[in-house]
């Protein structure tokens, strides 16, 4: 008879833009959410108490959500299980993955455990930002000696990288909710490395936002040590350069912009899935003169005003380091300049991609 697989689960939610019902399989990472929430609850007790063995013998009310549903592979007919669009995939070009042992976690629906994580969260970055502003830092690149730049080039860039990673497998011990996979990959042509989670599309919004801040909560913790030993221990170029580099990982991925902790946080607590797939898609048809998808304006809107807030964060931050480190204002803006021309050029990218595919559907 058919029903829901013995895999699938569902849970409700909610975020700032009302209730989620989300349907998903956590061994497969794969999920959709549930617009019809009465119908889909009702087709559920449908499969309960009638005998249904094919889709045609359901009311016909129910058969198209039920063909959905079969189609994604959640139902207990055989039909493989389909996996969902990941934007993650997009984001770097994986050459290692570790597979974490299944694990038995359950998550945490009580509020009291995130209300406190985010309590701790926002102390730490106010103290980060109070102590940035009372302790400038200053010193010139060129006094670093050879070992020095060697840490500062090779070692740093690797060790920030694991110390953010770290702080979101933390998060999600706090959420309850299990790491699927550990990957390295390629970012443009900087090295990075993520996590991730078994489940965490089909977990509760609140515990999505633990997991999403780890690696922020890591970095605001990062400079804060940072400060105190430099005020309290002793002064070195090195130890500098650990504040500076925690502080600028914290605003990269503060920023809402590319697949950034930022974006994720904002797009979880709006309750949007894959917003810069809609927006791209929005962007694209405006660019053709075409405003058919007028349920991705929204989303095209924010996605724009994401980018512009994020090139106005940089370009600030690009300064005030470049000031820490007593590099002329002329590089820095030059610098500036390029590192924005090369993200509108990826920006401009995306959309050309989806206009291509646009094309080829039609074809």
């Amino acid at each position: 008879m058919l029903n829901l697989s013995e895999t699938s689960t569902y849970t409700e939610t909610y975020t700032l833009l009302g209730k989620r019902l989300i349907l998903g399989d956590k061994s497969g990472n794969s999920y959709v959410v549930i617009k019809e929430r009465e119908l889909f609850y009702s087709l559920l007790r449908c499969f309960d108490t009638k005998q249904i063995n094919e889709i045609d013998e359901l009311p016909e009310q129910y058969q198209d959500l039920a063909k959905v549903l079969k189609t994604r592979g959640f139902l207990n007919d055989g039909t493989q299980l389909q996996s969902s669009f990941n934007e993650y995939n997009r984001f770097s070009n994986t050459f290692y993955r570790k597979k974490f042992a299944p694990g038995i976690a359950k998550e945490r629906n009580n509020l009291f455990f995130s209300v406190a994580y985010f309590t701790v969260f926002i102390f730490l970055t106010v103290w980060m930002v109070l102590l940035s502003t009372s302790q400038k830092l200053t010193f010139d690149i060129r006094e670093l000696k050879l070992y020095e730049w060697l840490l500062a080039i090779i070692v740093l860039p690797v060790l920030v990288v694991f110390f953010h990673e770290s702080g979101h497998f933390i998060a999600s011990k706090i959420a309850g909710i299990s790491v699927d996979e550990f990957r390295i990959g390629l970012y443009v042509i900087y090295p990075t490395a993520y996590l991730t989670y078994n489940g965490i599309n089909i977990s509760k919004t609140h515990n999505r936002l633990v997991i999403i801040s780890g690696g922020i909560f890591a970095h605001a913790f990062g400079a804060v040590a940072g400060f105190l030993l430099y005020r309290y221990i002793g002064q070195s170029h090195l130890l500098i350069l650990w504040i500076l580099a925690n502080m600028s990982m914290f605003i990269a991925n503060a920023l809402p912009l590319g697949a950034s902790d930022g974006y994720f946080f904002l797009s979880t607590l709006l309750g949007i899935y894959n917003l810069r797939l809609k927006g791209y898609k929005a962007i694209s048809d405006w660019m053709r003169l075409s405003f058919r998808s007028k349920g991705n304006v929204v989303c095209g809107l924010l996605l724009l005003l994401m980018w512009i807030i994020s090139f106005r964060g940089l370009w600030s931050f690009l300064h005030e380091l470049g000031a820490a480190l007593t590099i002329s204002a002329n590089i820095i803006n030059w610098f500036s300049l390029i590192l924005i021309v090369i993200l509108v050029f990826r920006f401009l990218k995306n959309i050309y991609a989806i206009n291509s595919k646009t094309k080829a559907n039609k074809t």
